[in-house]
Parts: C-alpha cells; structure tokens; sequence
C-alpha cells in the first residue's frame, strides 16, 4: 500500500549560514568585551604595583622628614630652649632642601639613639634623584647633598623610572612669642613603569616636621 511522503521541516542553506554570520559577530563582540576588561584589569594591577612601590618609598623619606631635628638630650633642651642650643639644629645638620635643577636633594639630622650625645654616626641623612633612581645617604660626615660617595640606590631601575622628585618647606604661622614655628614638608615623587612608559603615577604627601624650628 502506498502511502504520502511526509514532509520534512528544516532550516534552508542561506538560514544556516546566516545564523552562523549572526553567531560570529556576537561571539566577536563577547571577545572584544573580556579582552577590554582583562587590559583594563592588567593596567589597573601594575598602576597599583607602582603606587604600592612609591607610597613604600614616600612613606620611608617622610619618617626621617618628621624627626629632623630631634635631640634625647632632654635637659640640654630645656637648658638651651633655642635652635642654637640643638645640636641636630646648626648650620650643617639642620633640615636642608637643595635644588639640583630638575629635582631636589634634602638632607637632615636626628638623634637616632636617643642617646643624646651628639655623635652623629650614621644620623645624617639625605635623599636625591639621579639617572631616574632614587638615591639615599646615611652617614656621619655633614656633607649631605654635597656628599660625592656614599650613595645608595632606594629604587630599581629595571622597574621604575622616577621623574620627579620635590621637596617643598611651607611654614605654619610663628607662635605667641615669634620666636618657634611649626614646620611642613611637602613631598612629591613621580615615576613611571620601565616596561610600560605610559603608566604613570605622582604621590605627594604633606609631613609635618615634629620639632619646631626656634629662631635664634
């Protein structure tokens, strides 16, 4: 007995390949969109890494900013209540910023025992920018930013380029007597990643100078 052929429903040729054509443009929008995000993220990593390498390296130039000047002699100081009497405040060791034309040197002084004595071994200390590297000094002569040896690089140069490096002394208003003020430093460090120029970064960092400076 013969029976009707049933027709069978599918897609056509041309239906087939434009699905495919659809298919293809959304998966090349898909992989557009996650390589965006993962350069978005890769920049984002090695932004951070930069600024977690700086504010490490700021944060090390500011303590030695916020104690300059500070003597242990605690009965010196109160014999001799002015500058003149501080021996981590004389010409030579007091708080010290240089311009070295593109960038700046500061050199300072601290009674890093807290013995009181005075001795200055290794309590003079300096920091400037050279070749793009980050140099400080740690020594007991009073050459500071004079000083031709001694220097030690603070920053690797096969990771960072510093750009910029500025020291700036803003005094706060005299006290009752005119005589001691308050001092702030204001920091900023610029640099940029050696194996990608274009990510940049500049932290600058207000520290306040916590021995007062007394006029003599």
């Amino acid at each position: 007995m013969l029976t009707k052929r049933q027709q069978q429903g599918g897609f056509s040729l041309v239906e087939i390949l434009i699905s495919m054509a659809i298919s293809l443009i959304l998966l090349t929008s898909v992989l557009l969109i996650c390589a965006e995000q993962i350069k978005s993220s890769y920049h984002g990593f090695r932004l951070g890494t930069l600024e977690l390498q700086l504010r490490a390296v700021v944060n090390n130039i500011a303590h030695d900013i916020r104690r300059a000047g500070f003597w242990g002699d605690e009965q010196g100081i109160l014999n001799n209540n002015l500058s003149s009497g501080n021996p981590y405040m004389q010409t030579t060791t007091k708080l010290n910023i240089k311009s070295l034309g593109s960038s700046d040197c500061i050199s300072l002084a601290y009674d890093l025992n807290n013995n009181g004595n005075a001795s200055f071994e290794n309590e003079r200390f300096s920091y400037r920018l050279v070749n793009g590297v980050l140099q400080g000094r740690v020594a007991s002569d009073n050459l500071g930013c004079d000083a031709s040896s001694g220097w030690v690089g603070i920053t690797d140069a096969q990771l960072i380029n510093i750009s910029r490096l500025n020291f700036q002394e803003i005094p706060a208003a005299h006290n009752a007597t005119g005589a001691a003020f308050a001092r702030n430093i204001q920091l900023e460090l610029t640099a940029n990643l050696v194996a990608d120029p274009q990510i940049t970064k500049t932290i600058t960092k207000m520290v306040h100078v916590y021995n007062n400076w007394v006029q003599p």
